[in-house]
C-alpha cells in the first residue's frame, strides 16, 4: 500500500479491487494495528517490578507510601490478588488482620503517589506485557478500542495530551492527574494501557535526484531491550512512491523516512 488513491482504486467495478469511485482513500485496519507491540515489565530505570501478588517478593520501600506496603501485605496475607496497580487508586478494603479481626485497610494512593505505583509495581511476574495501547500517542480510534473509553474521552485524551510535560507522561497516571477521568474509570482503563513504546514502524524512501531511481523499505524496529534490533524488513517499492514528486529536482530530495508507530 504506497498510500496513495492509484487510477485502479477510483475506477467502481470497472478493474479490481472494486470501490465505490468516491476519490477517499480507505486504508482499512492497517494503521490500526501491528503484532509486533509489547513492553518489558521493568520501571523507567530498568529495573524488574515488583508483582503485587506475589508474596515471596519483597516490595521496594522507597517510592511507595506506608499504606501501600500495609494494603499489599494484607492482600498477600489473605490471597487476595488484583488485576492491576491501579486498583490501589484510592484503594480501601476490609480484611482479616493477622490475628483474624475484620480491619479496614487504606492503601493512600492518591494522584501524587500514583505514578510511583504505576512504575514500580505490576500485577505479574511475566518480562513481557503484550498488546498495551500506547495513551500518549496511540489515535482516537485505537483508544476507543479500550474497554471504558468512548469516543468522546477518546478525543479528550488525544487532545489533553499534547499540554500534558513530558515528564508526567512517563506513566499513564496523568489521565487521573489531569482530571480526564475519575479513579473508578481509571481503574477499569489503566491494565489496557501503557505510557511508552519500544516498537518503530518505518516507511523509508531513498530517491536519486539525478536518476529518479528510487527505493521503498518498510521496516519495524524493536528497541525494547536496549538494543535496537530489526524485526521485520520488507521492500514494497513495487507499491510506488507513497507521495507525489512531480518536480523532483526542485525538490533536492534525496531521502525521507516516515515514523509511524
Amino acid at each position: 500500500m504506497n498510500r496513495l488513491l492509484d487510477a485502479n482504486e477510483d475506477d467502481g467495478d470497472l478493474r479490481f479491487p472494486p470501490d465505490d469511485e468516491d476519490g477517499a482513500l480507505n486504508p482499512g485496519l492497517y494503521p490500526f494495528l501491528t503484532v509486533s507491540s509489547y513492553e518489558p515489565n521493568r520501571t523507567l530505570d530498568g529495573r524488574p517490578r515488583v508483582s503485587i501478588n506475589d508474596a515471596s517478593a519483597s516490595l521496594p520501600t522507597n517510592g511507595l507510601p506506608e499504606g501501600v506496603l500495609t494494603f499489599v501485605a494484607a492482600l498477600r496475607r489473605n490471597k487476595t490478588p488484583l488485576a492491576h496497580p491501579a486498583a490501589l487508586l484510592e484503594g480501601s478494603r476490609t480484611m482479616p488482620d493477622e490475628s483474624g479481626r475484620d480491619t479496614e485497610y487504606l492503601a493512600g494512593v492518591g494522584e501524587e503517589e500514583l505514578p510511583a505505583v504505576l512504575d514500580l509495581l505490576s500485577s505479574t511476574n511475566a518480562t513481557e506485557l503484550f498488546g498495551l495501547i500506547n495513551v500518549n500517542t496511540a489515535s482516537a480510534t485505537v483508544l476507543q478500542t479500550v474497554p471504558g473509553i468512548d469516543e468522546s474521552l477518546a478525543e479528550a485524551l488525544v487532545s489533553a495530551r499534547s499540554s500534558v510535560s513530558e515528564e508526567d507522561r512517563r506513566t499513564t497516571a496523568w489521565l487521573f492527574t489531569e482530571s480526564l477521568v475519575d479513579a473508578e474509570e481509571f481503574k477499569e482503563i489503566a491494565p489496557f494501557l501503557t505510557a511508552r513504546g519500544f516498537q518503530y514502524h518505518f516507511r523509508v524512501v531513498g530517491y536519486g535526484v539525478v536518476s529518479r531511481q528510487h527505493r521503498i523499505l518498510e521496516v519495524i524496529i524493536d528497541a525494547a531491550d536496549g538494543t535496537p534490533k530489526t524485526i521485520y524488513l520488507r521492500d514494497v517499492t513495487r507499491l510506488g512512491l507513497p507521495f507525489p514528486l512531480d518536480n523532483p529536482d526542485e525538490t533536492g530530495l534525496e531521502l525521507a523516512g516516515e515514523a509511524t508507530l
